[in-house]
């Protein structure tokens, strides 16, 4: 099919992942949404048959809690990939969104900019080094992870036993690196570079099927590589890397922190402090929009300002 297919992952506001869908939707593209299992029955219902009648809009029946820094991101990508496989759906490009995302550029010259340039790959890729932002992802231990998460979590923040453990921990780590038990040296031990990056991406299909045929027969890597802090920024730049179109692949330098995917991560602002997430795009921000060479933007939010959107579609997607 010389068609691409955005798939957007979502947990909230389904009256804008509805109106970002009806957006992407062309004659040159389909669209597929995984709705966070967060979301109750009822609007995922709603969302559900609004859906039934849009043509090449799909909707997975599969649903799972996505929770940041855990495998679970990656596995919703894997979720949505099986939903059109198995409709015996195949397009040119794939193009990863979130629900929050929002195209600042023309969908139609979008389409036929990947259309034309197949089989491009865009995605942000930085190799490991122990002084770059890539290196914490893989020095980390499984199951100290899967503590931190589950348990350290539920205690409340002035717990003492929390407080305990939130100083034992980082010694704990550092006794385990010593054992060579963390996630860098397991991928190391079996021969895997490892990269990182920008959790959104656009691949073409022969890099798609390569990543997905590893990830359904859980090679050693895949499983090593789900393991790590945060692999929804690593996995991805990993195994394309291990592809056979890696010689494809624009590296950037060791210390780059600057992410080169089309999607705007609005993460930086000299007037605002850094918090570690996207700020919300609002209407003051339209002009830094307007002059952006991305593609898309994160993150919107139609709750706290509807009407950066509304300028959006009437001066830059039409």
């Amino acid at each position: 099919m010389n068609k691409n297919l955005y798939m957007i992952m979502c947990h909230k506001n389904l009256d804008q992942v509805l109106l970002l869908s009806k957006t992407m939707l062309t004659a040159d593209s389909d669209v597929v949404v995984h709705v966070d299992s967060s979301v109750s029955d009822d609007k995922y219902m709603s969302f559900l048959n609004e859906a039934k009648n849009i043509p090449n809009f799909y909707v997975t029946d599969e649903r799972m809690h996505g929770v940041l820094d855990t495998r679970s991101l990656v596995d919703i990508v894997f979720i949505m990939l099986s939903h059109v496989k198995k409709k015996d759906l195949t397009y040119k490009n794939y193009c990863l969104l979130s629900g929050q995302d929002f195209p600042i550029k023309p969908v139609n010259e979008i389409n036929k900019n990947l259309l034309e340039n197949y089989p491009t790959l865009h995605i942000d890729c930085t190799p490991y080094d122990t002084s770059n932002w890539i290196c914490p992802k893989f020095k980390s231990t499984p199951w100290l992870l899967k503590f931190r998460k589950s348990t350290l979590r539920k205690l409340k923040s002035k717990n003492p036993v929390r407080k305990l453990l939130e100083k034992a921990i980082p010694k704990l780590q550092n006794f385990l690196e010593l054992l060579k038990q963390t996630s860098y040296d397991k991928l190391t031990r079996i021969g895997v570079s490892l990269y990182g990056g920008s959790a959104w991406w656009i691949l073409p299909d022969t890099a798609i099927d390569f990543i997905y045929n590893e990830y359904i027969n859980s090679s050693k890597t895949v499983k090593y590589l789900l393991e790590t802090r945060t692999p929804e920024e690593t996995f991805f730049q990993t195994m394309i890397m291990r592809s056979p179109y890696k010689n494809d692949v624009h590296i950037n330098p060791v210390h780059q922190v600057e992410q080169t995917c089309k999607t705007w991560a609005y993460f930086s602002d000299k007037n605002k402090p850094f918090t570690g997430h996207p700020y919300v795009f609002t209407i003051n921000e339209f002009d830094k929009l307007r002059d952006s060479s991305f593609w898309f933007a994160r993150k919107f939010d139609i709750q706290q300002d509807h009407e950066i959107i509304e300028l959006i579609q009437k001066h830059l997607i039409n």
